[in-house]
């Protein structure tokens, strides 16, 4: 089903509710349908579609480019089809790339760019919808919030709250840098944002709260007065060192006051100061809810242990991004061995892949070299390289082969162990369909230093003026890498 098709479907759902439900009855349901639909407006500002074949997308009339806002082509005075699929664009079955000339005929030459970019997949897929701000083209809340506060004529209707690390405010970089659990964070986010649940916020949803301090029984019961001006919160500045500090910063907004803080005090301070501010708001919950007592220099203890046992819990060895040995790591069994690499050269928007084939005496058997033109992105370069690597090998009718690169994120994505750019995913499919078709080819990651006459062929792709190259025996240029490859 479209995803307008689908965005009627719900309206209709919402209408029909709305009708036909008793007034007496609980609209929870109907509040749901409504929130879905507003999440709806967000999706269609994030989403456009993936082009795997081109069938099911059509050039004018889908989102497909990657160009935010509108994921459309601009339009032209071309007589190409209005109703044309994105799959009239492009040549081949098994190597289909873009009709090059058509698409710079028809569309502006910074559209014609974008599209010539983005891979294509040989195999019998159907394009996708993805959520282009995410790398893995996959929805997040978080994504989301910046594509608001980056479309503000699209939801006019929402606050911009400026809470990213990427906002203007320095406070947020430094807040999501502190050392503290969580959880206090999260509390922080919402002291600076003015978002707890304070008498003053509860009153403006109409909701009857206490107006007095139940940690000392003042008539003020702020934010401002709980933190800072309470005796109570005054004794724990006090045991913790801080009354100076507290009162540098003085500001009726709490939330400014303590932003001022945060912004003025070395990282260690600020640790110390969200996490007493958690524990008084901790403690006056608890006395308004359960009654509980709670004395300033007991919970100034508690946050010091809690502090020291946060760092001390996190102050392991450094440890290495690789996951644990398998399959794809540590030294390959003898046999013939095929590298792969990939290079991009962004100032000619081309990229190169080199394979190197040698025996297991460590002899050059055959060396490639190919160059892919609008290509810009490192990672796409890595992945076509492994799927040159694997088609050769198809082609020459290897068996127990090991392919070695040094592309962890690739070779594990292949695998099916690790995700990658969705953008990547064309490519990656094709590979997927390769491995099966392949009698006993197995993945390995090598450290660059190791993959160093691929590396030199796919230097010499990008920057060839002819779009392949072969030897059966090593260039000129390979003698000094292919020496010390011999010696490892």
């Amino acid at each position: 089903m479209d995803v307008t098709d689908e965005t009627n479907v719900a309206a209709a759902a919402v209408t029909t509710a709305e009708t036909s439900i008793a007034p007496e009855q609980p609209l929870s349901w109907i509040i749901t349908w409504r929130s879905i639909l507003e999440g709806r407006r967000i999706l269609f500002v994030g989403c456009r579609k993936q082009i795997f074949s081109g069938r099911t997308t059509s050039i004018w009339g889908d989102r497909w480019i990657p160009k935010p806002p509108t994921f459309t082509p601009s339009l032209t005075h071309s007589n190409f089809p209005r109703d044309a699929l994105v799959s009239s664009l492009i040549i081949g079955n098994s190597d289909c790339h873009w009709d090059t000339d058509l698409v710079r005929n028809i569309f502006t030459p910074d559209d014609a760019k974008l599209i010539l970019s983005l891979p294509l997949c040989a195999g019998n897929h159907n394009d996708r919808w993805v959520w282009h701000f995410t790398k893995n083209g996959k929805y997040s809340v978080k994504s989301a919030y910046h594509t608001i506060i980056a479309n503000p004529n699209s939801f006019p209707e929402a606050t911009p709250l400026t809470s990213s690390s990427s906002g203007p405010d320095p406070v947020w970089k430094i807040l999501w840098k502190l050392k503290v659990p969580s959880r206090v964070l999260h509390f922080a986010w919402r002291l600076l944002t003015d978002t707890l649940p304070s008498p003053q916020n509860l009153a403006r949803r109409s909701l009857s709260v206490p107006q007095s301090c139940p940690l000392c029984l003042s008539t003020d019961s702020s934010l401002s007065h709980l933190f800072f001006l309470c005796s109570f919160s005054d004794k724990v500045w006090y045991y913790a060192g801080l009354t100076n500090v507290i009162h540098t910063f003085t500001h009726p907004l709490p939330d400014t006051w303590a932003k001022s803080l945060l912004v003025n005090s070395p990282p260690h301070i600020g640790e110390l100061f969200i996490s007493l501010c958690y524990a008084i708001w901790g403690a006056r919950n608890q006395r308004i809810f359960e009654n509980a007592e709670f004395q300033p220099y007991i919970i100034v203890s508690s946050v010091f242990h809690t502090i020291q046992s946060f760092h001390s819990a996190n102050l392991w060895p450094e440890r290495s991004n690789l996951p644990r040995w398998s399959s794809s790591f540590g030294i390959a069994p003898p046999g013939t061995h095929v590298f792969f690499d990939g290079s991009i050269s962004p100032a000619k928007s081309c990229a190169g892949a080199g394979i190197f084939i040698r025996n297991k005496e460590k002899r050059f058997v055959f060396g490639f070299a190919k160059r892919f033109d609008n290509i810009s992105n490192p990672l796409f370069a890595e992945a076509l390289a492994l799927k040159e690597a694997l088609l050769l090998i198809q082609t020459k009718e290897f068996q127990d082969v090991c392919v070695l690169g040094d592309s962890l994120s690739i070779i594990l994505a292949a695998k099916g162990d690790a995700e990658v750019d969705f953008d990547c995913q064309p490519i990656l499919e094709d590979i997927r369909s390769l491995l099966p078709l392949l009698n006993s080819v197995h993945l390995f990651w090598i450290n660059r230093s190791l993959n160093s006459v691929a590396h030199e062929l796919a230097y010499f792709a990008k920057n060839s003026e002819t779009v392949t190259s072969s030897w059966v025996d090593p260039p000129e240029f390979l003698y000094h890498s292919m020496l010390d490859d011999f010696q490892q």
